[in-house]
This record gives structure tokens, C-alpha cells and sequence, in this order.
């Protein structure tokens, strides 16, 4: 099943494990609601290894535009768990992407929370 069918259908809260060698980055949920604005839920990541970080980034757009918009983001240590908090604003298209800030391979946990 592919990742944005998972947001889609409801099974975001399911953790996804996310394997990225030399990838520097990947799009992990991205949900696109053009006719009525949104809220969003926040992401949970675990950075499982062998990285030593990765940074987990949160963009928004609307539909007068094809850019996207960074709108927070966190750095995930080797071995820890935290929680990426979405502005309280509603939007139309939203995704998170996550960044392998090594050489290393990286293996990520990540769920909506």
C-alpha cells in the first residue's frame, strides 16, 4: 500500500517504517483536500538508526499556488522519539518529509499523532 494511500483511507495512525539509504530525504504523509480547508494531526518520528539525525519538516500550500511552504520542523537523534506540532491553521495541502542529515542509512518510525 502506498504511504499517501495509508493518510487517505484513515490508516495514518498505523507507524510506518521509513528505510533510506541514499535517499537524502522522503516525502512521509501528504494529504491534499482542495475543496474545503483542514486541520492537520502532528508527527510522531523515531529515529531508529544507524543515522545519528534526521530532521522532519512540515509544508503547506493552497491552490493558488504550486509552491510549498515550510512550516516547522525538528531534529530526531539516534534513539529518540518526538513529536513535529502542525500550526492550528486549516490547509488544503499539507506533507511531511523527512531528511537524512547523514551519509548513513536511516531507518525511521513515523505516524500521525
Amino acid at each position: 500500500m502506498a504511504i499517501d494511500q495509508i493518510a487517505k483511507i484513515g490508516l495514518s495512525s498505523l507507524p510506518v517504517i521509513y528505510y533510506f539509504e541514499n535517499l537524502f530525504s522522503v516525502e512521509v504523509f501528504r494529504i491534499d483536500t482542495p475543496i474545503i480547508p483542514e486541520s492537520r494531526k502532528s508527527l510522531r518520528v523515531v529515529n531508529t538508526g544507524i543515522a545519528n539525525s534526521v530532521t522532519a519538516k512540515f509544508y503547506w500550500s493552497h491552490s493558488f499556488t504550486s509552491e510549498w511552504f515550510e512550516s516547522g520542523s525538528i531534529d530526531v537523534g539516534l534513539g529518540e522519539e518526538k513529536v513535529l506540532n502542525v500550526p492550528s491553521n486549516s490547509f488544503y495541502y499539507s506533507k511531511f518529509v523527512i531528511y537524512n542529515n547523514t551519509d548513513k542509512v536511516a531507518y525511521v518510525t513515523a505516524n500521525l499523532v
